[in-house]
């Protein structure tokens, strides 16, 4: 649920096992290993869809269905599936991102 309009935030998503990295801070292992999914309504910085709620942050904008976002104040749902390479993201039950990574695993 966002609290005010300019709410950020994100779901990480297929990254390797933290303690297992060398990192002093295991936060990161998330962002520099993993895939974020998107929340964020301002899709900062730059208004791309690529930035946006839904998104594969920085890889695919959420382009593959209807883009319903509730209001400030109202429950949001996401369902991720992560397959492999292969990642789908519902929110609020429609399918609005299908991305394959044909990057280094």
């Amino acid at each position: 649920m966002m609290t005010a309009p300019d709410d950020n935030s994100g779901v990480f998503v297929s990254f390797l096992h933290p303690e297992q990295q060398g990192y002093d801070n295991t936060a990161y292992v998330g962002v520099n290993f993993g895939f974020e999914i998107q929340i964020d309504e301002l899709a900062r910085p730059d208004n791309a869809p690529i930035h946006r709620t839904g998104a594969i942050y920085s890889f695919k904008g959420p382009t593959d269905g209807p883009l319903v976002v509730r209001p400030v104040g109202e429950w949001n749902q996401y369902e991720i599936t992560v397959d492999g390479a292969d990642f789908t993201v519902a929110l609020n039950a429609q399918i609005v991102n299908r991305f394959h990574f044909t990057g280094d695993p």
